[in-house]
């Protein structure tokens, strides 16, 4: 009896490690990957929770099905490339910097929170945008789906931009959100946020790789790329200045960090970032009272906090999917800084509190708040959270339905 007790203990404690040991570029970092089995089974089933988030998605899918794909090197075209620039190289220009009136040779002057469109359609930063959003809608109609369509346009749109040798962006941000006229127009540390939208592309690529669009090679060769682009991202001088940000920009790197790390199956790597999360942003970035103050200096104050929570809650949503619980909704400094009470904070104006930071223009909007609530409280971060989500109006086609849920009644258990 003795030993047969301790023969189920021992496969316990295997299966323990074993699932500790998954490989974890097979799931995505953002998502549950058995709540999202559940919710497609609901979607097949046309459960109606989810059917208007679905057709919303296979509508933005279908929409680019036959369009050209996209590249770093379309910027040859627009004029976004010199004599002797590699066309290759991402650039960008700082969305909030304009020519200077008085002088057009001289470095642009930045006007917080006014975007240059046409500045920016010169360069790479919307072509990146595009791109990994067509990625990713595509992959998760595919996956969601099974039209194998949307699959193929996915892993087209995933060579073009980091794979083929003709079209393929070069692995860093050396350029992205320069300054024209200063500087030889290098690039500054907050262009590292460019990158961001990688974070659901590689999590959507994770559910696309369960299919055949991808050969093991390309599969291979797109972990090279995120590999030597973590690289660059971690030892550079604009990768160590934009890590010692002290506003939304550090969370956004943070974020992208263990996004990287979690394709690549670096487990301590991803770790050692959501263990930091605490003593190392929401220290400095919350207030007691849940204030984020370099949020709340911007002219946008309310559309900056909430940019500002959204990374916080997702690396939350992260560090449970990974297996490490709930360490970052749970800490709290003894002053009482926390993320519950930045998002407290914030649910107080949305109930009618008045806002006084930032423009007017800028006002309190519950749908902005509404995907961050629901998804802390349906990544299972904050399931005690649930109430407030009556005061948050989520639209009924809202992406977050179909990707953080609740699981439909008519969805069979995933196996």
């Amino acid at each position: 009896m003795l030993h047969l007790m301790m023969t189920m203990v021992c496969l316990l404690l295997g299966g323990v490690v074993l699932q500790a040991q998954e490989d974890l570029s097979t799931r995505p970092a953002l998502w549950d990957l058995e709540a999202l089995q559940a919710i497609k089974a609901g979607a097949q089933a046309k459960d109606a929770t989810v059917a208007p988030a679905l057709a919303r998605l296979e509508r933005m899918a279908e929409k680019n099905l036959g369009k050209p794909f996209e590249s770093v090197i379309d910027k040859v075209s627009t004029g976004g490339v010199k004599d002797g620039q590699d066309p290759h190289d991402y650039r960008s220009v700082s969305i909030y910097f304009w020519p200077d009136p008085k002088d057009p040779a001289a470095p642009w002057i930045r006007r917080d929170a006014e975007k240059n469109q046409e500045a920016v359609e010169r360069y790479d930063s919307e072509r990146l945008r595009r791109s990994t959003d067509r990625i990713r809608d595509a992959a998760l109609a595919w996956w969601f789906t099974g039209r194998d369509d949307f699959g193929r346009d996915a892993a087209g749109q995933l060579r073009h931009w980091f794979l083929n040798p003709e079209t393929r962006m070069n692995p860093n941000l050396r350029y992205a959100q320069f300054v024209p006229n200063a500087r030889q127009e290098e690039g500054r540390p907050s262009g590292l946020i460019d990158t961001m939208r990688l974070v659901e592309t590689l999590s959507a690529v994770a559910l696309l790789e369960q299919g055949p669009f991808l050969e093991p090679g390309e599969r291979q060769a797109l972990r090279d790329w995120v590999r030597e682009y973590r690289e660059w991202f971690l030892t550079s001088d604009l990768g160590r200045a934009e890590a010692r940000a002290g506003n939304n920009h550090a969370l956004y790197y943070d974020l992208q960090v263990v996004a990287f790390s979690w394709y690549l199956n670096d487990r301590e790597s991803v770790t050692r970032v959501l263990q930091e999360v605490g003593p190392t942003r929401i220290a400095k970035q919350i207030e007691p009272d849940g204030r984020m103050p370099k949020e709340l200096e911007r002219p946008i104050a309310f559309t900056y906090t909430c940019w500002a929570l959204t990374p916080l809650v997702q690396m939350a949503a992260m560090e449970r999917n990974a297996g490490l619980g709930t360490g970052i909704w749970a800490w709290q400094s003894p002053d009482g800084r926390s993320l519950p009470t930045a998002c407290s904070w914030v649910m107080g104006f949305v109930r009618g509190g008045t806002w006084t930071w930032g423009r007017a223009s800028d006002p309190v909007r519950p749908q902005a708040v509404a995907p961050i609530i629901w998804m802390a409280v349906h990544s299972g971060v904050a399931p005690d959270w649930s109430h407030h989500l009556a005061d948050l109006p989520l639209a009924k086609d809202d992406r977050a339905r179909l990707l953080y849920g609740p699981r439909p009644a008519t969805a069979a258990k995933p196996h």
